[in-house]
């Protein structure tokens, strides 16, 4: 485990309760080293929600908990991942690279780690790999939809009414063209199935994916153009 690491490990230890104890948070674990597990690179803490919280907050929980981390560890772009609905590989990738930091149910924490590791086999490297791509994917979108909703909110645009209608709201003031909104709207699907039916028909990484990755970085330089970052 590297020097900084290290350090944002036993920050993340000193101050797990203050972090968490206000969240829905069940237990949680800090990344020690991500080794052979590209897909934990940038993350820094990994949660385990509340059986109840409804998926589709668990986008708005990953932002509280980034905000959170980069407040009190002064962490930048501080990587919270949520671990239900995850996929196995990569609740075993935690379970491997990672230390549990706080824990409000023991007894949920154990059940849990005793299911992934039933479950899930990182012997080979080739479901590491597809994983790790899946969530970089899932990562790059979420990470849009972050730019979208600062935007929106410092704008003081209208509130969106779902996620698929983050891009229409920048759309409708010339933010965005349209025809690149359509397009985010169908990556924020795409990102919906990667998040909340990681059990289904998986959606391939192949070549038809390519050009509706490029609009995510056609995204990025316009942001950066426009606001000159």
């Amino acid at each position: 485990m590297n020097d900084e690491r290290s350090q944002i490990l036993e920050r993340l230890q000193a101050q797990a309760d203050e972090l968490l104890g206000q969240t829905p948070t069940l237990f949680a674990y800090g990344i020690a080293d991500p080794g052979e597990f590209p897909a934990l690179r940038d993350v820094h803490l990994a949660a385990y929600m509340e059986p109840g919280l409804p998926p589709e907050s668990y986008f708005h929980v990953e932002i509280r908990l980034e905000t959170l981390l980069e407040e009190a560890l002064a962490v930048p772009a501080a990587g919270a991942r949520i671990l239900n609905g995850a996929p196995l590989t990569f609740q075993g990738a935690v379970l491997t690279a990672g230390r549990a930091i706080y824990s409000r149910d023991e007894g949920s924490r154990i059940a849990f780690e005793e299911r992934v590791r039933a479950l899930g086999d990182l012997s080979s490297p080739d479901p590491i790999k597809e994983v790790a791509g899946r969530y970089a994917l899932q990562s790059a979108i979420t990470s849009c939809l972050a730019v979208c909703l600062h935007l929106a909110s410092a704008l003081k645009l209208r509130p969106p009414r779902d996620l698929t209608d983050i891009p229409e709201v920048l759309a409708e003031v010339g933010l965005l063209e349209r025809e690149l909104a359509r397009e985010l709207v169908q990556l924020i699907e795409i990102r919906a199935q990667l998040v909340y039916d990681p059990g289904g028909e998986e959606r391939p990484l192949g070549q038809e994916l390519l050009p509706r990755l490029a609009r995510l970085q056609e995204f990025a330089d316009g942001v950066r153009t426009r606001f000159q970052l």
